[in-house]
């Protein structure tokens, strides 16, 4: 009876996975003062699937209590671009040590449209002290 129960529990955690995660984009920040944007860039390889896009943080765990209202550009391969602002919030997530990663969901359901690179340019609204790295992580969306 209990490996019954074990195999329909694995089951359902399988059907459950709704995302599986393809990429990031990460690129180092100045931690003392960070104020002009940093660039990162993703290679799309997929036009058919959709993606959902986050933007993630690794910042020291003292400055992980307030929030990072951050500006994010894209632009894709064939030069147009996409704009918006996000608000990084703490994780429950610890990356170790003295570190935390803040994150926030970006944009949902998006389709790269053209295959290559797509470049993000993501800097603070204010100037933010002990951010360590920031980028974008992308997870395709099973149907």
């Amino acid at each position: 009876m209990p490996k019954c129960w074990l195999i329909t529990f694995v089951a359902l955690v399988a059907v459950s996975c709704s995302e599986r995660p393809v990429g990031a984009a990460v690129a180092d920040t100045p931690r003392a003062e960070w104020c002009d944007a940093v660039e990162v860039c993703y290679d799309s390889d997929d036009t058919l699937s959709l993606h959902n896009l986050a933007v993630v943080a690794r910042c020291e765990a003292a400055h992980a209590k307030e929030l990072l209202p951050l500006r994010v550009e894209v632009q894709s391969p064939s030069g147009v671009c996409y704009a918006g602002e996000v608000v990084l919030t703490p994780s429950a997530r610890h990356t170790g040590g003295s570190f935390v990663e803040l994150s926030a969901d970006w944009i949902e359901e998006a389709r790269f449209m053209e295959l290559g690179d797509y470049h993000f340019w993501i800097a603070p609204c204010q100037p933010a002290k002990g951010v360590w790295s920031v980028g974008v992580r992308v997870d395709r969306i099973e149907n």
